[in-house]
């Protein structure tokens, strides 16, 4: 990939929308979650989060963006409907579209569809290609990993990771905003899982940073 201007995009997709009640609400909620996003992340995204057909969207970020800390943001305003993503790594043939993540073509769309479609059929929340990548296998473990682990947590500890690591928030701050003890957060802080998963997502991050060279 030496020579090659990369670019990460992220596809997401709510997973069993079809099934989900209330549609009209929930697109709406969709729309404002993307929109907060986009203003917030700015500065730090190639093209911005949109949505494109039915229940998904796509973001193109820079190697070294901020995928975690956006993904964490935007599924805490979803109040956590599940989602999965399509991670991919690669360049893009077309002229870069910086107001919308739409209209846009290369092999970092393909890669982030076929990582979407694995997600998919393996029942993963998350899935990387990236022709040619370093480390893709490591990468796919630790996501793999981490898509275990995430789908088991309750919605507490989804909102007290996002609040505690995210958001830098005290513990005490993050009970009184959940409206919980402080003794609870501090289990959950406490979980070793809770802090290997931190790890695993910034050295994904590590790792794609690395494939630009």
């Amino acid at each position: 990939m030496a020579g090659t201007r990369l670019y990460l995009v992220i596809i997401g997709d709510i997973i069993r929308s079809r099934l989900r009640q209330e549609r009209a609400a929930l697109q709406k909620r969709f729309q404002t979650a993307l929109g907060y996003s986009a203003l917030k992340f700015a500065d730090r995204v190639i093209s911005p989060p949109t949505l494109t057909i039915g229940d998904e969207f796509q973001v193109v970020l820079p190697p070294d963006g901020p995928v975690f800390e956006l993904l964490a943001q935007f599924e805490f305003s979803m109040n956590y409907i599940p989602f999965r993503y399509g991670f991919g790594l690669g360049g893009i043939s077309t002229q870069i579209n910086r107001k919308a993540a739409i209209g846009m073509d290369g092999p970092a769309f393909y890669n982030a569809r076929e990582a979407l479609e694995t997600a998919r059929k393996s029942g993963f929340i998350y899935h990387f290609k990236g022709a040619g990548a370093p480390y893709t296998q490591s990468i796919n473990l630790l996501l793999h990993w981490m898509s275990l682990k995430r789908a088991s947590w309750k919605l507490l500890k989804k909102q007290s990771y996002y609040l505690y690591h995210h958001r830098g928030m005290k513990q005490k701050d993050i009970a009184h905003r959940l409206e919980v003890s402080q003794p609870a957060i501090s289990r959950i802080i406490r979980d070793p899982a809770f802090g290997l998963t931190v790890d695993s997502s910034r050295h994904i991050e590590l790792l794609w940073r690395e494939a630009q060279g």
